[in-house]
C-alpha cells in the first residue's frame, strides 16, 4: 500500500472476471513468475468447464484482440480528459506534455497510439505529434507493444489453456 505500486489490474463483471499480478512485486521476489493471469467464469449454465474456457474464453480473447485500435482510443479520449482538467490545475500535477505523458505511459500501448494522443493536444497538434512521440521514445524509452506481441501473448494463453485442459 505504501509503495504505490499498482500489483494488479482486473476486469470484472457479472459474467467474467480477469486478473493480472504482478507475481514479482506480490511474492517481494520469492516466486520464479513475473506476473500471473487468472481467468474466471461466473454464473455461467454450462458444467462443461473444458469448453467454457477453450470456446468462450478463446472468443473473449480474440474479441479482445480486434478491438485494441478501439481501446486505444478509449484510453486516449479518457487521458486528453484528464490532461484538460489536469494542465492548470493548482495544486500542480504535471508541468508539460512530456511530464504528462511519463506520468501516464502505462496507459500508452503503441506509437501510434502516442501519436494519436499527442496529436489531440492543442500544444503539440497533429502536424509535431510524431516528431514528439519519436523523441519521447528516444529520450525517455516508453515500452510499446505491437500487434504481433499481442497476438504471441493470447497465443500463449491458448495454448497453457489447452494443455492445462488435455493434462
Amino acid at each position: 500500500m505504501f509503495s504505490q505500486a499498482q500489483l494488479s489490474v482486473a476486469i470484472k463483471n457479472r459474467y467474467f472476471e480477469a486478473e493480472n499480478y504482478d507475481k514479482h512485486a506480490e511474492s517481494e521476489g520469492t516466486d520464479a513468475a513475473q506476473s500471473r493471469l487468472e481467468l474466471r467464469s461466473k454464473d455461467f449454465a454450462s458444467e462443461n468447464l473444458p469448453k467454457e474456457f477453450t470456446e468462450r474464453w478463446f472468443l473473449r480473447l480474440d474479441r479482445a484482440l480486434a478491438n485494441l485500435d478501439k481501446v486505444q482510443s478509449r484510453y486516449n479520449d479518457e487521458l486528453i480528459r484528464i490532461y484538460e482538467e489536469g494542465k492548470d490545475a493548482k495544486p500542480c500535477r504535471f508541468r508539460t506534455v512530456t511530464d504528462f505523458i511519463i506520468m501516464y505511459q502505462d496507459c500508452i500501448f503503441t506509437k501510434s497510439q502516442l501519436i494519436d494522443l499527442l496529436s489531440r493536444i492543442p500544444e503539440v497538434g497533429p502536424g509535431k505529434a510524431k516528431t514528439k512521440a519519436e523523441n519521447h521514445k528516444k529520450r525517455y524509452g516508453i515500452e510499446y507493444f505491437s500487434q504481433k506481441d499481442m497476438r504471441a501473448a493470447v497465443s500463449e494463453i491458448k495454448r497453457a489453456t489447452c494443455e492445462f485442459f488435455n493434462s
